[in-house]
């Protein structure tokens, strides 16, 4: 199997995230849903990642580490909330 297509295990990501292992379990939801770390893949057992996926993702995290967007709070907006209707006691135009 080439190294490429050998899937990176957590104790690696976290090493190469620069973080602890303890760390990288506590916050990889965080990780997901706010930088855009992608999901592992889909075996029981230990956390795997596609390599190729996460080079494109670390390649990410330090492409806006350079511009400076992750220091100026700069993270991806989540979806609105859409319009309640309203309410049996709010005054509806006739």
């Amino acid at each position: 199997m080439a190294d490429d297509a050998k899937p990176i295990g957590a104790r690696e990501l976290a090493a190469r995230l620069g973080i602890t292992l303890l760390k990288f379990y506590r916050t990889r939801d965080r990780l997901h849903l706010f930088e855009g770390l992608p999901r592992p893949l889909p075996q029981g057992g230990r956390l795997r990642f596609h390599r190729a996926t996460i080079d494109d993702y670390l390649q990410a995290i330090q492409r806006s580490r350079r511009t400076g967007a992750r220091q100026r709070g700069l993270r991806p907006a989540l979806e609105p909330k859409p319009d309640c209707p309203p309410s049996e006691h709010e005054a509806r135009p006739q």
